[in-house]
């Protein structure tokens, strides 16, 4: 940013690589690229013996090494594939890194939101006000204790019926999520299931019986179908709901409208790509990669190959070659 510091950084190096511009970057700024060029030369290509965007290229990896990581914490390894997932790219650097991301996990589709530099933010103001309860209630899961069970639940369901009428919330803008914490008789560790209000009691635990099962090997490995089962933990979870409310598509000065192009460097070499105003951007607007799509809050790259469009919402989906 031109206020002193010495050190390369992941913005410096999408900046050497083109995938950001000079000029506009958070609503205005400018990058000093001769500066970021000169940090990386000095801390990083100079020392290794490699060149400028071979090196901003290498801490391009290093970075989506980690988030790569981070993803599989919290999905392969609690059995979810994120190969049928669809991988939404949100902060402002978010959409710069997400193709590579979603190429290297196999995960076919992108989603960059409308403002996705001020997502998090966007989503507080919009999101229901929540309370938590919990109960401690151990408990064999078996028919005969299902009804005090449920009372138990009842209880906590009122006492959030009460405050969220005290937060200025009717009982229709209520929502209220009852779980039970479950596990095998005799661990220290459980998993939290949905508590269905199903009757006779036998029906509802059942099928918890069964959800547990399949959750366990999913998140495990293995399941032990017979096994005594006990509840530790009665939960609810209660939302106040607001109502919705979505930002404007996008203004539709014209499907195509561009910011002009610039040299950006994928895998070993550089290919001019067109730069695309998001703020121009409507429903219908589609393009084939590569491509760089620019506005106040954030950048999003399109890989070549790769196919990207506009939906209703103003969301920009990006179709990804998945990495085989």
């Amino acid at each position: 940013y031109g206020r002193g510091g010495k050190r390369p950084t992941v913005t410096d190096a999408n900046l050497v690589l083109g995938r950001l511009g000079r000029t506009g970057f958070a609503g205005g700024g400018e990058l000093d690229i001769e500066l970021a060029a000169r940090s990386i030369e000095m801390e990083v290509a100079g020392p290794l013996g490699l060149t400028l965007e071979a090196a901003a290229e290498g801490i391009i990896k290093v970075v989506n090494a980690n988030m790569v990581r981070a993803i599989r914490v919290v999905s392969v390894e609690k059995g979810y594939d994120p190969r049928e997932f669809t991988l939404a790219a949100f902060g402002g650097a978010g959409p710069l890194h997400a193709v590579e991301l979603a190429r290297e996990l196999g995960i076919p589709r992108v989603v960059v939101p409308r403002y996705p530099g001020v997502t998090s933010a966007w989503g507080m103001l919009a999101a229901d006000v929540r309370r938590d309860y919990s109960l401690t209630h151990v408990a064999a899961l078996i028919p005969e204790a299902y009804a005090e069970i449920a009372a138990h639940l009842e209880q906590l369901v009122r006492r959030a019926e009460n405050d969220l009428a005290r937060d200025g919330f009717d009982k229709e803008r209520m929502g209220l999520f009852k779980r039970v914490d479950v596990r095998y008789k005799g661990q220290s560790y459980e998993l939290t299931l949905p508590f269905p209000d199903v009757w006779p009691g036998e029906a509802a635990v059942n099928s918890m019986a069964e959800i547990f099962h399949d959750l366990h090997h999913r998140q495990y490995g293995y399941r032990r179908d017979g096994a005594a089962l006990e509840v530790v933990t009665l939960r609810l979870a209660a939302t106040g709901k607001f109502p919705e409310f979505s930002p404007a598509a996008g203004t539709g000065a014209g499907f195509g409208s561009g910011a002009g192009g610039r040299w950006v460097y994928f895998s070993g070499s550089y290919a001019y790509v067109p730069v695309f105003e998001r703020q121009r951007i409507s429903e219908g607007w589609e393009v084939e990669g590569p491509a760089v799509v620019s506005q106040d809050d954030s950048t999003t790259l399109v890989w070549p190959g790769d196919r990207v469009w506009c939906d209703c919402r103003g969301n920009l989906i990006i179709e990804t070659v998945v990495r085989r």
